[in-house]
């Protein structure tokens, strides 16, 4: 044990995971797990320097995104959720179009199997 808590944001995703669950056990190629940062360190081409919910993060993942044929509208609108949450959606919509298409990455390199033989990586 590290002695560290579980971020308030991974403990508030548990429900969705498990709602999920069933789901990539009857069907594992069809739900994937992304995770945005790689998405983003992999339309970099590096990793990035500025983080999201600073001005200078959000504006470098908008251009990123835009180089890649995904407009986010950057409007300030009174939405349900931060800017960063919207980037972080387009950044998975990103890897879910990769996936798509056969050319997506994972984390690790060569995923790794449960006990059922089911892949378990991280996709960008």
């Amino acid at each position: 044990m590290s002695g560290k808590k579980i971020p308030k944001q991974a403990w508030e995703l548990r429900h969705k995971m498990l709602d999920a669950y069933p789901h990539w056990c009857d069907d594992p190629e069809r739900i994937r797990e992304v995770h945005p940062e790689c998405s983003f360190r992999q339309m970099a081409g590096a990793p990035l320097l500025s983080k999201k919910r600073q001005w200078s993060g959000l504006r470098d993942r908008l251009a990123m995104l835009r180089q890649h044929g995904i407009d986010v509208v950057a409007d300030d609108h009174d939405l349900p959720v931060a800017a960063d949450d919207v980037v972080d959606a387009a950044a998975a919509a990103w890897s879910a179009h990769r996936i798509a298409l056969g050319s997506a990455l994972s984390l690790p390199t060569t995923p790794e199997f449960d006990a059922d033989g089911r892949a378990v990586a991280i996709w960008y």
